[in-house]
């Protein structure tokens, strides 16, 4: 006998009246490894009307998505006013970290809660023993073992590691140098390098008379460049190997 929307009906006493009182749920879901608080599908008394706050929480690992249903929004908080049929889902995703070898990545952000889109984040490669980081993929190249990244969603970070080349090949390297064409007192001498079972190492080359020392980090491939200043005359440029398999024990170079 009436479609008022008013939750209080006032009304005058009649034969054959028949008022039936509609509710219609508000509808919050997620999509993803989260949560919304506070549940309003468990308050009641909901007043259309109303302004309500919502609050979308990622579960460890996971990332805000954004909001869908009755709105598009981005922002992990939610200020709606109530009404009929309103549905509100909540969508997260996660953060993706592999390794691929022996090794790990600390902190391990996939059981951290609460990730946040837009703040900043850092990870380190952290190989185990006899393993070196062989560099990042996924997300980023990155061959730095530290990187920083600003979180977002559908970010895979993937640790590569590889069984130490160095180690099989430190130990102490030493020889003669000269032009190909012929030796020249000026340009030929002896060279000594030392490279340690972490890839860094040290040198010296003998010229004449004249000492020079060196030292660094020899790359993946077991190679390494140097500039040697010489006081008064022009500097050298080194470039450095060290063989394997059948140029195992040699050292090559120019």
């Amino acid at each position: 006998n009436t479609n008022s929307s008013a939750p209080i009906l006032n009304f005058v006493m009649a034969t054959n009246l028949t008022y039936q009182a509609n509710f219609l749920p508000l509808t919050l879901l997620t999509n993803g490894n989260g949560s919304i608080s506070p549940n309003l599908t468990r308050t009641p008394g909901l007043v259309a009307g109303r302004t309500y706050s919502i609050t979308a929480l990622p579960g460890p690992g996971q990332v805000f998505a954004g909001w869908s249903g009755n709105t598009n929004s981005s922002a992990p908080i939610l200020n709606f006013v109530m009404a009929t049929n309103l549905t509100y889902q909540a969508n997260f995703l996660p953060l993706t970290l592999l390794t691929n070898g022996n090794g790990s990545i600390s902190p391990n952000l996939t059981r951290t809660p609460g990730l946040m889109a837009g703040r900043t984040y850092s990870i380190t490669a952290l190989p185990s023993p006899g393993q070196v980081f062989a560099g990042w993929s996924g997300s980023t190249n990155l061959s730095v073992p530290t990187i920083r990244f600003v979180m977002a969603t559908n970010l895979v970070f993937q640790a590569n590691f590889i069984p130490s080349p160095f180690i099989p090949v430190s130990g102490n390297y030493n020889g003669l140098f000269y032009e190909a064409d012929a030796v020249r007192q000026q340009s030929a001498g002896f060279f000594t390098v030392s490279a340690t079972t972490r890839g860094t190492y040290t040198g010296r080359l003998q010229i004449g008379a004249n000492n020079y020392y060196f030292s660094g980090q020899l790359n993946l491939q077991l190679q390494a460049t140097n500039v040697i200043l010489r006081p008064g005359t022009n500097a050298l440029a080194l470039q450095l190997s060290i063989g394997t398999g059948g140029q195992a024990d040699h050292v090559s170079g120019q």
